[in-house]
């Protein structure tokens, strides 16, 4: 059966992936229900801090930030979605808008198409000696 997230939750898991520690320590994946009833995704991002000053002093907390997946993009197969299979990663990402890489077919400024019946040199015979 598949993983059926729940409205107003969370799932979060300590980063195996961090490189220094201005990596999130955990991340992972919040579950808002709008005001529809349909379930809004969010990445969360945990850091484990450290009170400094005051009666507290040296007592940790988290603190963090979330950022809506659907508003990121490019984003939505990071790792907060490590709590669901694979599959549903790949089902979750987001190709409405898709981050420009290169150019496009209307950025294009080379030779225009081939006209109707030149010759593009697809009939000329294939040679018989292999080159190498």
């Amino acid at each position: 059966m598949a993983y059926e997230p729940k409205p107003n939750s969370l799932s979060v898991f300590k980063n195996d992936r961090q490189r220094n520690d201005k990596d999130a320590a955990y991340t992972g994946t919040l579950y808002l229900e709008d005001d529809n009833g349909n379930i809004v995704e969010y990445f969360v991002d945990l850091w484990v801090n450290e009170i400094r000053n005051g009666q507290k002093a040296g007592q940790k907390y988290f603190g963090g930030r979330v950022k809506r997946k659907d508003k990121q993009p490019g984003m939505a197969d990071s790792y907060g979605d490590r709590d669901r299979p694979l599959g549903e990663q790949q089902r979750s990402m987001s190709y409405n808008n898709p981050p420009k890489r290169g150019i496009g077919p209307s950025d294009y400024t080379g030779p225009s198409e081939p006209r109707r019946g030149e010759d593009q040199g697809y009939n000329k015979p294939l040679e018989d000696e292999i080159p190498f």
